[in-house]
C-alpha cells in the first residue's frame, strides 16, 4: 500500500498432475496518487486588530512531505513553511490557503478564514486613537444641545424670568415691588 515504484509479477501454474511452470509477466509501475494531508485545527480564526496570529501546520503523507507553502490574502504573498506567523492589521475578514506537495506531486489545499475585528478604542477604524475622537463628538453634541435649550428658554421669555418670577427679591428688572427707580430719575 505504502510502496510506490516497478513490480514484475510472477506466476506459478500448477496443474493435478503436479506438472508445475513460473513465469513473469509485465512490469507494473505502483505510484502515489495519494495527497498529503494537513491539519490545522480549525476552519475559522478571531483576532483583533494588531493581534499576532501563531498556527502550526501538520502535514503527513503516504510516502514523504517534499513542502509546505502558505498564503495570506492580507498581503497576497506565499512563504515556505509548517508555521504560520503574523501580525494581522485592519479590521476584515482574511484568507489563508496552505498547499502541501509530496514527491509524487500530489497536492493538498487547505483554506482557513481569519476573521479580525477592531480593537478596543478604534471605533474609527483608525490607528487606535478613536476613543478620544468618540469623546469629543459626544463633548461637542452635548454643548450643542446646552446651547439650542438656552435659546429655545430666551426666545420664550426673553431671558426674563428664567430663574425667579418678576418683581421678586433680586429681580432687577425694574417691574414688581421692589425696584430701583432708573438711574436718571434719581
Amino acid at each position: 500500500e505504502d510502496e510506490v515504484g516497478s513490480v514484475i509479477l510472477r506466476g506459478v501454474v500448477v496443474d493435478v498432475s503436479g506438472w508445475r511452470d513460473e513465469f513473469e509477466s509485465v512490469e507494473i509501475e505502483l505510484v502515489d496518487v495519494i495527497s498529503p494531508e494537513i491539519e490545522l485545527g480549525r476552519g475559522e480564526v478571531r483576532l483583533r486588530e494588531g493581534e499576532e496570529l501563531r498556527m502550526e501546520i501538520n502535514v503527513s503523507d503516504n510516502i514523504g512531505v517534499e513542502s509546505v507553502e502558505w498564503w495570506w490574502s492580507g498581503d497576497g504573498k506565499w512563504r515556505e513553511g509548517r508555521e504560520i506567523e503574523l501580525r494581522v492589521g485592519k479590521a476584515g475578514e482574511y484568507q489563508i490557503k496552505v498547499r502541501a506537495y509530496d514527491g509524487a506531486g500530489n497536492v493538498e489545499e487547505v483554506n482557513v478564514t481569519v476573521v479580525v475585528e477592531r480593537g478596543e478604542g478604534s471605533g474609527d477604524g483608525g490607528d487606535g486613537g478613536g476613543g478620544l475622537w468618540v469623546w469629543v463628538a459626544v463633548l461637542g453634541v452635548a454643548v450643542a444641545v446646552v446651547f439650542v435649550v438656552l435659546l429655545y428658554v430666551k426666545g420664550r421669555g426673553g431671558g426674563e424670568g428664567m430663574f425667579e418670577e418678576p418683581g421678586g427679591e433680586g429681580d432687577l428688572s425694574g417691574e414688581g415691588m421692589g425696584s430701583l427707580p432708573p438711574p436718571e430719575q434719581v
